[in-house]
């Protein structure tokens, strides 16, 4: 299975887990911020996350005037130097997310964002090499017709050690549609996420009450889809609120809960005796434990990143 998964909703995530079972979620610090202590924000939203035993995949988005005149950089060496002292405070890294939706209003163009993300991906990697940096694109701008082709998609690859898309059914692509039906998925996957290891940090699905049975059946369609890849997500997690955006269609009723536990309990079963092939965090076979799995296989147990040597609880 892939490295991270589980569900990002507007509740306790404790009770999240509880409920949905996952290892992580998704957190934001909002807006777009200058120099400031990111261990101030960060620990502001990912805390509870972190005190569920969860990993957060926590964006953040800093004035990129401010990373070009190097006013960031001490900010962020630190917050690294933080995480790499803190192994109890699982998070990935993501400086940015979606920047496909902000040219030009923050950025001239693919190279512009690149720049700015590989700065603070530089910086954090000199004070925690162990870190894991992902970048979460906006999947919607790589669709046929939607602005980046395929040759402008090589152009948004980042130095990033996971490749994520933020991605979703029922709005401009139809709500029966799983990845590989998508041309914005099938174009990122080729030209920006290529064969390195890659992932979802956003995944939903928004309809109307009529058509909440087509949305379960196709969250369990995808599940299938996922089982059968070769090269696993490093990160699955699914969208359960109405966003910035206000879209209650975004909610998942019951029926499409109990698919979504579906999906996120068969990939807790796929974990091969690892937690994921970035961290470099091996297990024995059959060693690995799941939150929300079998109450048999809850036995604390820890390794070692062979990267930052720094020993973690399997979550």
């Amino acid at each position: 299975m892939g490295l991270l998964y589980g569900v990002h909703e507007n509740v306790d995530p404790a009770g999240t887990v509880k409920r949905l079972g996952g290892n992580a979620t998704r957190d934001f610090t909002p807006g777009v911020i200058g120099p400031r202590d990111l261990v101030k924000a960060a620990t502001a939203v990912c805390a509870p996350s972190w005190k569920a035993g969860l990993t957060s995949v926590w964006s953040f988005k800093p004035l990129p005037a401010d990373v070009a005149s190097g006013r960031w950089r001490p900010f962020v060496e630190e917050f690294g130097r933080f995480l790499a002292d803190s192994p109890d405070k699982r998070t990935v890294v993501v400086p940015w997310h979606e920047g496909e939706n902000d040219v030009p209003k923050w950025f001239r163009d693919a190279d512009a964002y690149v720049r700015m993300f590989d700065t603070v991906a530089g910086w954090l990697r000199s004070t925690h090499p162990g870190v894991v940096i992902a970048h979460a694109a906006l999947a919607y701008r790589y669709g046929d017709g939607k602005g980046i082709d395929d040759k402008m998609a090589r152009r948004w690859r980042t130095s990033a050690d996971l490749h994520c898309v933020d991605i979703y059914s029922g709005r401009t692509n139809p709500l029966e549609t799983i990845l590989p039906e998508l041309s914005s998925y099938r174009r990122w996957r080729e030209h920006v996420a290529g064969d390195s290891p890659w992932g979802v940090t956003e995944r939903g699905w928004t309809c109307q009450k009529h058509d909440f049975g087509r949305r379960a059946a196709t969250i369990s369609r995808e599940a299938e889809w996922l089982a059968a890849q070769a090269l696993q997500p490093e990160i699955y997690l699914l969208w359960n609120t109405g966003g910035s955006e206000g879209d209650a269609g975004l909610v998942l009723d019951n029926t499409a809960e109990i698919a979504a536990k579906g999906l996120l309990t068969r990939h807790a079963r796929r974990v091969e005796g690892r937690i994921g092939g970035v961290l470099g965090l091996r297990a024995a076979a059959g060693n690995a434990v799941v939150p929300g799995g079998d109450a048999a296989a809850m036995q604390p147990r820890r390794v070692t990143c062979p990267r930052c040597a720094h020993e973690f609880p399997l979550p």
